[in-house]
């Protein structure tokens, strides 16, 4: 599988950092996506032995439109920590 293929589907991503575990042939790249607001919503995909294993973003304006982008049939919506865990320290 061609990784940097795979990140250029996404040219509105400033890809940022990775880690990697060669014991299980695994990758992680995170991303940020700007927001008109000046905050910046993440991106996240896992590669696994040769295959997207998934992704993940904060972004409810593209998540549907990434996930389909790789081929998934599904996706689900981020979700706010804060309004299912209010309890927790957040931002």
């Amino acid at each position: 599988m061609n990784v940097e293929r795979i990140l250029n589907l996404f040219p509105e991503v400033a890809w940022d950092r990775f880690t990697d575990d060669p014991a299980i042939n695994a990758l992680g790249v995170f991303g940020w996506l700007p927001r008109p607001d000046g905050q910046r919503d993440f991106v996240y995909i896992r590669f696994q032995a040769g295959y997207i294993r998934l992704i993940v973003t904060s972004s409810a304006k593209y998540s549907k439109d990434f996930s389909q982008r790789l081929g998934f049939t599904t996706h689900m919506d981020c979700k706010r920590v804060s309004d299912y865990f209010p309890s927790t320290r957040t931002v």
